[in-house]
This record gives structure tokens, sequence and C-alpha cells, in this order.
């Protein structure tokens, strides 16, 4: 059998023993020194499909009212 020391047996009533930090470096920190930490990418100006969608939704005379007679 290989041996892994990840994997361990205690005995079933003793205390396990704490792993110590290593290191205390941050999670936000070692994302941002591994290059995982992506920037949200934001759209400064929508597609203008969207907006001329939006314009006809919002545009008044699509909704004007009809006067009775």
């Amino acid at each position: 059998m290989k041996f892994n020391p990840s994997l361990s047996q205690e005995p079933r009533y003793q205390a396990i023993p704490v792993m110590q930090i290593t290191s205390k470096e941050t999670l936000l920190y070692w994302l941002e020194r591994t290059g995982r930490l992506k920037l949200r990418q934001s759209d400064a100006h929508p597609d203008s499909q969207i907006l001329e969608e939006l314009d006809d939704i919002i545009d008044p005379d699509n909704y004007a009212i009809e006067e009775e007679e």
C-alpha cells in the first residue's frame, strides 16, 4: 500500500492533531498572485439593439390614448 499523508487513521476517542498554518497569505492575495482573480468586465455601452428595443417599449406614441368622439 502506498503512503498517503492526507489519509491517516486516529484512535476514535483521541483528539486529532491540528494542522499549523504555514503562510499568512490571504485567499484574495493568493488569487491575485496566481492570476485566478478576474476583474469583472463592465459594458460601458450596451448593445444598440437592446437600446432600440427599449426605445420601442418606452415610446409614449405606442401607448397613446385614443379619444372617443
